[in-house]
């Protein structure tokens, strides 16, 4: 079974045959980037969120050194850069960490959303406030956790938004990260991170050889991780219809 664009959305209820169509007229072509090539940057005037149809990108931004910090991963399916709405300008850059195929959705299209399709906007708004949670979860993890935690934590968390897509695509997946990219995400420093992947090796747990990643023992994950599942199920019977 092949990643579905559309996972997020429908993972909230069922898209009907009107909601299908303005997504067909919101998608329009298709944008490749190569890796370390931005969709957007931070700062720049904000015109269009973006659905991520194949590959990874992440939320970045700058330090004062000129450093690159990864905020969050993004994946197939996902709608990217809807915090900078609240903004005139971005407020991060997304900045390809793999191959991406992309769709830019102008914000002028999610007026007529908004106005005519309650159902699909409503679904938008659900996906953003996954964000927030996954957020909130973030927060907890650096400040409670050890450092072999929040990495188990932070896999855990991939893998399940991978299943989320895909629901055959097992334990295995493609982590195209760096130890510093993991580093930023677990809130510690590169040397940390390492450490810490080296334990989840060493004590079989995963397997880790370059981008290529393996739950050996998602239970025992788990357990170490405290991780809990957000993917849960969903009451949809509060969504509205469309006109």
């Amino acid at each position: 079974m092949q990643a579905t664009p559309v996972a997020r959305l429908t993972a909230f209820g069922n898209l009907d045959e009107d909601d299908y169509k303005v997504l067909a007229k919101m998608g329009g072509t298709g944008r490749k980037f190569a890796p370390n090539e931005f969709l957007q940057r931070e700062g720049s005037d904000f015109r269009r969120i973006w659905l991520l149809m194949t590959g990874f990108t992440a939320s970045s931004v700058n330090r004062a050194n000129g450093r690159r910090r990864l905020l969050r991963i993004h994946l197939s399916g996902d709608l990217v850069g809807l915090p900078s709405l609240a903004l005139i300008t971005a407020a991060s850059s997304i900045v390809a960490l793999s191959p991406v195929v992309a769709i830019p959705i102008k914000i002028s299209v999610l007026t007529e959303v908004f106005e005519s399709y309650p159902r699909l906007a409503a679904m938008i708004f659900l996906v953003s406030q996954e964000e927030r949670v996954a957020l909130m979860d973030r927060l907890i993890s650096v400040g409670g956790l050890s450092i072999v935690e929040r990495v188990a934590n932070l896999l855990l968390h991939i893998h399940a938004r991978i299943l989320c897509s895909d629901p055959l695509a097992g334990e295995a997946f493609y982590l195209p990260l760096t130890q510093g990219d993991v580093a930023d995400l677990v809130g510690c420093t590169p040397v940390h991170a390492n450490r810490a992947i080296q334990h989840l090796r060493s004590t079989g747990l995963v397997s880790w050889n370059r981008q290529d990643v393996e739950l050996l023992d998602r239970p025992a994950l788990v357990k170490l991780a405290g991780y809990i599942p957000r993917i849960v199920e969903r009451d949809s019977s509060w969504l509205p219809v469309n006109r």
